[in-house]
């Protein structure tokens, strides 16, 4: 396929023709004195590929094992043990339930 090399100058004068041209699929070839130096190509935006991870080092390997203490506070204790052990309750003064 021959294709027309379009010179610096003439480029110079009809860029956004080209720019137009280049956006709506065209390649084309910029040079000077009809010599090929450039090619012009549409832009095409790279997806970057992501990967999943990125915490490793950041959480221990037992984040997800579950704390007995905790499992016994909130399993089996009544609201009132629960919310007077936890750090709720700590930071909050004392707990005292209202009676309805």
């Amino acid at each position: 396929m021959c294709m027309k090399v379009i010179n610096v100058q003439e480029a110079k004068t009809q860029l956004s023709k080209y720019l137009e041209q280049v956006a709506a699929g065209e390649e084309l070839i910029l040079g000077k004195s009809n010599k090929p130096m450039a090619r012009l190509i549409p832009y095409v935006e790279e997806k970057v590929q992501r990967t999943l991870g990125g915490v490793e080092g950041w959480v221990s390997d037992d984040c997800w094992e579950a704390d007995p203490e905790l499992e016994e506070l909130v399993y089996n204790s009544s609201i009132d043990e629960f919310l007077a052990k936890s750090k709720v309750a700590e930071e909050a003064g004392t707990y005292t339930r209202k009676s309805s």
